[in-house]
């Protein structure tokens, strides 16, 4: 409260008003009693004139001379006289007649009291302060004659009356600058509220701000400095709001580009990795195979055809990995656009459910699919048919006999929307299921369940990951579920009229 605008205002309002009083009393004191005298003078030079002029005829019209004297007395508070040469009376005002008269003969003939102090002189009169021993009062009085000498005039104004002039008007000053402090400080006090209402506004929206919430305005009608400044924070308020979004944008954006590096430096040491322990065993085992046939191990045809069967498979799974990693790279960088067209998916999966019957009759597993009306899909054909025929692979090499019951492989297709605008191709084989700890991991890159039946088959941990690149690449849903007596992997599609 003591830094308060408000407090300091009405101080300075108060000290403002009593220094105004200070200065007008100390003025009053030096000058207002010379400034006044020097009036007075002005004023007894002038009824002198005035009184003058009456009797400088030959005979004095009482009435005339009573009529100046008067207007003289109630306008100035002075007393006059006039006398003859012989000092016998010819007109007095308000003024003791004989104690006058004694003192005007004692200023012809004493030449003045020492009390007295002349203050100008003119042809035929003395303006002059004096103390008048007979009444006991001090006087700034005008002594004179008439032109002719007849006639003594003296007027008078006591000088006491102009010092209590000064003290009333001073202790006038000083009430009235009392009253006026008082009066000044409560008008500031409430008048300064108004002022400062709005800047504690501020203040408060400031300190909102500067804890980073710009939702808070300033609201105000004041079209002045403080509601331009009110204006002013409102347009700062905007632009760091705007200026911390872009910078939370920018930050986003690096963050994220930060990540997708560290991801692409860790998919590159995994790849690394993966490829070089992928590629160790049939490099291992076409080498030792290769030497041993160098070296002559045996002669037998049949074991010799055996190593030369053995390097043809283990290159062959080379060869199938590196085209399944080209054929990820590719999907995944961007490089291999999709190519969008309407084909019917149904008749496609039934192509190559035909292509892949004999490879499951080799597991003594049957394929199941029976859809015979059309299904048109607008996705890139040649992609899906990757998808449908990794599935198709995963499933007959992991597909077994439950209960000694048939193995089997079921494909079929299902609409997922009442409006028939996506449809659902399922991939089912019987087996075992896969654990539920790992069934969210096998769509990573060279990703194995079970390495040693993996290895046994041929694969590479690639095929899944092909999936999942080329379904995000359309921007659909896919995965695979545990379900009774197997394992059902799906993918959804856009229908034609999606």
């Amino acid at each position: 409260m003591k830094h308060s605008i408000r407090l300091k205002l009405s101080i300075i309002i108060m000290s403002l008003v009593a220094g105004l009083v200070v200065f007008c009393c100390v003025f009053n004191a030096l000058f207002l009693e010379k400034y006044y005298i020097r009036q007075q003078q002005k004023a007894l030079i002038l009824a002198f004139d005035r009184v003058k002029a009456v009797i400088n005829g030959a005979d004095i019209d009482q009435n005339e001379l009573g009529e100046v004297m008067y207007d003289i007395s109630t306008a100035r508070n002075m007393t006059a006289l006039v006398v003859d040469s012989n000092f016998e009376k010819v007109y007095s005002l308000k003024a003791d007649i004989d104690k006058t008269k004694r003192w005007l003969q004692d200023y012809y003939f004493s030449q003045s009291p020492k009390e007295s102090k002349v203050i100008s002189e003119g042809d035929n009169y003395v303006i002059q302060t004096s103390y008048n021993i007979y009444d006991g009062q001090s006087y700034l009085e005008i002594i004179g004659n008439d032109d002719n000498f007849m006639y003594n005039i003296i007027i008078q104004v006591p000088l006491e009356s102009i010092s209590k002039n000064v003290g009333i008007s001073n202790r006038f000053f000083i009430i009235v600058g009392a009253v006026g402090m008082i009066l000044g400080g409560v008008i500031a006090f409430f008048v300064a509220g108004q002022f400062t209402r709005p800047i504690k506004k501020l203040s408060l929206t400031a300190e909102v701000m500067a804890k980073m919430n710009f939702d808070v305005k300033y609201e105000a009608k004041d079209k002045g400095e403080i509601g331009m400044l009110g204006e002013s924070l409102n347009k700062m308020s905007d632009n760091l709001r705007r200026y911390i979004s872009d910078l939370k944008s920018a930050n986003l954006e690096l963050r994220k580009d930060i990540d997708k590096k560290e991801e692409i430096d860790n998919m590159r040491k995994d790849f690394i990795s993966n490829v070089s322990h992928e590629l160790k065993t049939p490099i291992a085992l076409i080498q030792g195979y290769a030497e041993g046939l160098k070296d002559g191990i045996t002669d037998d045809p049949e074991s010799t055809e055996f190593y030369c069967d053995v390097i043809i498979d283990e290159a062959a799974k080379m060869n199938n990995m590196v085209k399944q990693l080209l054929t990820l790279n590719q999907v995944e960088s961007g490089n291999d656009p999709l190519s969008r067209e309407r084909f019917d998916i149904a008749k496609h999966i039934g192509e190559l459910a035909k292509t892949n019957r004999i490879r499951a009759q080799q597991k003594n597993a049957e394929i199941i699919y029976d859809y015979k009306e059309p299904v048109y899909v607008w996705a890139d054909q040649f992609k899906i048919e990757e998808v449908i025929t990794n599935y198709i692979s995963n499933a007959i090499n992991h597909v077994e006999s439950i209960n000694s019951g048939q193995a089997c492989i079921k494909l079929w297709l299902e609409y997922t929307q009442a409006e028939q605008k996506k449809v659902r191709v399922h991939v089912f084989n019987t087996g075992k299921h896969i654990p539920e700890n790992d069934i969210d991991k096998i769509w990573d890159k060279f990703y194995k369940v079970d390495k040693a039946r993996t290895r046994e088959y041929g694969g590479s941990g690639v095929g899944l990951s092909i999936v999942k690149a080329i379904m995000n690449s359309h921007g659909q849903n896919f995965g695979a579920a545990n379900v009774e007596n197997g394992v059902d992997f799906w993918f959804e599609l856009d229908c034609e009229n999606a």
